[in-house]
């Protein structure tokens, strides 16, 4: 590499001339190559891009949680949620359908700055948002075992004092004030049941929801309100 800079560094102007022609001629570099040649009315500049948004969010949370995993300033914290949960609120679900243009739940790729959403159809979209819901209900994992510790969720979400959602098509319940907080009670379909703490299951149970063995009836995890904003 030392050796290939030396003889650029001793090239005339003339010949860095050329060099820059010649690239111009293989790469096109200054003309639009997008997928499809051309520039598309809801690809264009200054349109909201929905994919990337949703890339931003997903990113935002993961920073927001290593936060809220460590001993930071509670200040940190507060901006780091805000932060999240303001990326979250300008994506199309969080919007009435005047705002967005389309029905707020249908993925679509693209909006112009004078429409609405544009260009519908499944997108990564869908992706970002499944991961980040499954990051703000505190699903993750922990030596093989399935664990059950949200951090973001929001307390507001609690109607009636439960949060309810599946995992592997396995009934999960939050379940406010009833024992201590991260307890877990797994009921199974032989009507046995299994109790764990720290919002943590073993690894059996785990595989037993995960692989959809079919002996898990359903799980309630009881939540404190503490780690709830």
């Amino acid at each position: 590499m030392a050796a290939q800079l030396e003889q650029l560094e001793g090239l005339s102007n003339e010949q860095r001339e050329q060099i820059e022609n010649l690239y111009e001629v293989v790469f096109d570099h200054q003309s639009f190559t997008g997928r499809s040649g051309s520039m598309f009315g809801y690809e264009g500049l200054g349109c909201v891009y929905w994919h990337m948004v949703s890339k931003l969010m997903l990113a935002a949370q993961e920073v927001s949680l290593k936060i809220l995993e460590q001993t930071c300033e509670d200040d940190l914290k507060r901006r780091a949620i805000a932060a999240y949960y303001k990326i979250q609120r300008g994506l199309g679900f969080r919007q009435t359908a005047k705002q967005y243009g389309a029905f707020p739940a249908e993925p679509y790729s693209h909006s112009q700055g004078d429409r609405g959403a544009q260009q519908p159809g499944l997108t990564g979209q869908v992706k970002e948002g499944i991961l980040c819901r499954l990051g703000e209900l505190g699903v993750q994992f922990e030596d093989g075992c399935l664990c059950f510790r949200p951090r973001l969720l929001r307390k507001a979400e609690f109607r009636q004092g439960k949060v309810s959602f599946t995992h592997a098509r396995t009934p999960v319940t939050y379940q406010l004030g009833e024992r201590e907080a991260g307890s877990i009670s797994v009921f199974m379909n032989d009507g046995s049941q299994r109790d764990f703490s720290a919002g943590k299951l073993d690894v059996a149970t785990s595989r037993a929801v995960l692989f959809e063995e079919g002996t898990v009836s359903n799980i309630v995890v009881h939540q404190g309100t503490n780690d709830l904003i």
